[in-house]
């Protein structure tokens, strides 16, 4: 039992890693959409974010669908309710997906970019957000395969480590 436990723990925790890679992905997608609504449809801001939750993954779709009704019904939020709601909306990806506590971090970020009402800090912020996201994709993907093939390794290695120490 212990012999296809451990291999099994380190096989779901290599899935995961692959699942952080794909939530970053979605992060990097959701940005340009909200920038592309912003710089070429000239949506309001709660407008974007109903828009991108209709071509989202789940559960980001959801995430952006509150968001986007938390800001319409708040009307027209100042930057710091603005980020507040936005930090808020945050703890539903935290559970929701595998993203990291650093993920959520810069996602807050990206929530101080947006707290602005100036159209311009918008955009500029938002490819800066999204030249951000894809370096990160980039570098995580560079080390990805090596770290999924050591989570199976290193579960394999502790359940025959523990079959030889209970023999």
């Amino acid at each position: 039992m212990v012999l296809i436990g451990s291999p099994a723990f380190g096989i779901s925790y290599a899935v995961r890693l692959k699942k952080r890679k794909d939530n970053l992905k979605s992060i990097e997608r959701i940005l340009m959409y909200l920038e592309s609504e912003i710089r070429y449809r000239h949506s309001l801001i709660y407008e974007a974010f109903n828009n991108a939750a209709a071509k989202a993954d789940k559960p980001f779709n959801m995430w952006l669908l509150n968001l986007g009704e938390s800001l319409y019904l708040y009307d027209i939020p100042d930057k710091d309710s603005f980020y507040e709601i936005w930090c808020d909306s945050l703890e539903m990806l935290r559970y929701g997906t595998c993203l990291t506590n650093e993920d959520i971090e810069e996602l807050a970020a990206v929530g101080q970019t947006l707290g602005y009402l100036d159209i311009e800090a918008h955009k500029a912020g938002l490819a800066l957000e999204i030249d951000h996201f894809h370096e990160k994709i980039f570098e995580y993907n560079q080390t990805l395969t090596g770290r999924m093939r050591v989570s199976v390794m290193a579960g394999a290695v502790f359940g025959i480590l523990v079959v030889i120490v209970l023999v």
